[in-house]
């Protein structure tokens, strides 16, 4: 499955790794009560990866979900 970057929502951004982090607070990506904002992390991240325009072209990207099996 694909979708727009952009359209990844809080959830799917904590599933690819993005949570609270001393960084968050240092660039005022939290919210009042100190929750992180975890798609402006993500934001964050992809532009510092890819580039300063990378954000904005919002590229189609592979969603993939897997669900761990335990033996």
């Amino acid at each position: 499955m694909f979708e727009r970057l952009q359209d990844i929502n809080d959830e799917q951004c904590v599933a690819e790794g993005v949570g609270t982090s001393e960084h968050a607070v240092d660039m005022k990506l939290t919210k009042p009560q100190g929750e992180s904002l975890p798609k402006p992390m993500l934001k964050d991240l992809w532009v510092s990866i890819n580039g300063p325009e990378a954000w904005e072209n919002n590229p189609w990207v592979w969603v993939v979900e897997f669900k761990r099996i335990e033996p």
